[in-house]
């Protein structure tokens, strides 16, 4: 029980101290803008990474009109 209490105390300060430092809301075109900074900085390091590391040359990404593989949806920009 007093685990508890001052678990819950400390994640209470935490919160209030984050919470004070970031914005409640971004805005639809600052979240579009914060989306399209991490899937370009993800192609540009992690997946070129990936590709050497698995013996990977190509990755082709078929879509179909009305039939979209789940996975299109996240590489392409906001």
């Amino acid at each position: 029980m007093k685990k508890t209490i001052i678990f819950l105390f400390f994640l209470c300060i935490f919160q209030k101290n984050y919470a004070q430092k970031m914005p409640l809301i971004l805005s639809e075109r600052q979240r579009a803008e914060v989306i399209d900074r991490n899937l370009l900085e993800r192609f540009d390091s992690l997946l070129p990474q990936l590709m050497r590391r698995e013996g990977i040359d190509m990755w082709i990404l078929i879509s179909r009109e009305y039939n979209e593989d789940p996975v299109m949806r996240t590489m392409l920009p906001a």
